[in-house]
């Protein structure tokens, strides 16, 4: 999978996770169609690794956008831990 490059800190790395919940969720049938203008919003929640779970969220909620990305959330989850494990 490419990925943007990032520095490792700030806005290129913000910018490197957007692309690859975008990259994910086109290939679960998940990307949203308002993700065309605004990039996708995500928190990452949970106090230690092993618990680190992605919430997905659209920036401005339209009639369009979907409701939930449930296996986009899972795979990046899995994609986090191993990067920071």
């Amino acid at each position: 999978m490419y990925m943007p490059s990032s520095d490792g800190s700030g806005y290129g790395k913000s910018v490197a996770w957007e692309y690859r919940i975008q990259s994910i969720a086109k290939d679960n049938g998940e990307i949203c169609p308002c993700w065309e203008e605004r990039k996708p919003y995500y928190l990452v929640e949970g106090s230690n690794l092993d618990e680190i779970t992605f919430k997905i969220y659209c920036q401005k909620k339209t009639d369009t956008c979907k409701e939930s990305f449930p296996e986009t959330e899972k795979k990046i989850g899995e994609i986090f831990k191993r990067q920071y494990k």
